[in-house]
């Protein structure tokens, strides 16, 4: 009879147990109730593989991650608009000789609650070569992730110390 009671106690306690919705920190100002959790790795090897696909020059693979609305704001205060615009100004600096090389140094994917939205917020440097001089800055991009491709990415940068 005990061992009856105990196991209704267990079933009546693990029932009555409220599901808690992740409550999440931070804000944002176009919705007071918004907060942030962490996201799934996946978004992280996802930002990892498009980082890589920039490095190697595989236009294909970039725009296989890149939704067809994607928008692109660039740190010129430009804006890219579409995968194929994107393919486009990438060819152009590939080609121009500046030898442009991605090192990730952070990265982590985040979900807005009760949105649900999934973004990515990475760091990293950006070697180049201008006229004949190895120059870095380091850019941080935030992105946006929908239906698992980048649909909107924020690209901020600033000079490297050891640049100037």
């Amino acid at each position: 009879m005990k061992k009856y009671i105990l196991l209704f106690a267990i079933l009546l306690a693990s029932c009555s147990t409220p599901i808690e919705e992740p409550k999440g920190s931070g804000m944002w100002a176009g919705d007071e109730n918004e907060t942030f959790t962490v996201g799934s790795d996946e978004m992280t090897e996802m930002y990892l593989k498009f980082i890589d696909a920039h490095n190697n020059r595989d236009i294909e693979t970039i725009k296989s991650l890149e939704a067809e609305d994607i928008r692109i704001d660039v740190p010129d205060g430009s804006r890219i608009e579409g995968p194929d615009a994107h393919a486009e100004a990438l060819s152009a600096w590939f080609e121009s000789g500046t030898d442009p090389k991605w090192n990730v140094f952070w990265v982590m994917p985040y979900v807005g609650q009760p949105s649900g939205q999934t973004w990515i917020v990475g760091g990293h440097s950006l070697t180049q070569t201008i006229d004949g001089e190895e120059v870095t800055t380091v850019q941080m991009i935030d992105a946006q992730v929908e239906d698992g491709l980048f649909k909107w990415a924020i690209i901020y940068e600033k000079q490297s110390p050891n640049s100037e």
